[in-house]
Parts: structure tokens; sequence; C-alpha cells
């Protein structure tokens, strides 16, 4: 099957593509949405992937899923992965709220 591309088209046909690649339809919910996407993610997250030959191929489909999803949801780093990572990097950054 083709290899996903990253979504850079005109926002309509992103959405119609967003929709296929994480096979959905475009009324889709946000829980449908999230579903689909954790499901897919399972498939070809690169931390999942250990063939080191298939690693490459692996994140760029994973960052296309991020990207369809974020897409999708109307959102900037809207995934689990993003929000973790955003988390993990303050929680590290030493800057803590004092309050």
């Amino acid at each position: 099957s083709p290899r996903p591309m990253l979504l850079s088209y005109c926002r309509r046909d992103s959405r119609r593509r967003a929709c296929a690649l994480l096979g959905v339809t475009p009324k889709a919910s946000e829980a449908q949405i999230k579903k689909a996407f954790k499901k897919k993610a399972l498939l070809c997250h690169p931390d999942i992937v250990v063939d080191e030959h298939r690693k490459v191929a692996a994140t760029q489909d994973f960052l296309a899923l991020e990207e369809a999803y974020s897409l999708l949801l109307g959102k900037n780093n809207s995934t689990p992965a993003a929000a973790a990572h955003h988390h993990a990097a303050h929680q590290s950054s030493g800057f803590r709220r004092h309050g």
C-alpha cells in the first residue's frame, strides 16, 4: 500500500486526505478521531517499531498521522504524544509555577 504523504494541500483536500489517512468519515466525532489515531499510531510509532530499516518510514507515517489528527481536531500539537512531550519538556526545564 502507498505510504501516506504529509498533508500540505488546500484545506478541503487536506481534510479529505486526513480522514482517509485515519480511516474516519468527515463527520467523525472527536472520540472517533482519537480512537482511530491511537489505533494507527500503535502500528507506526517510532518508539514501538524495532526494525531499524522500517524506523525512518514509520517516523514519517507517524508524523503524517499527527498532522491529520491535528487538522481534523483543529488544534496545534493536540496529539497525545505531543501533549506528553510538551508536559515532559516543561517538567524538565526547571520552571515550576509557584503559587
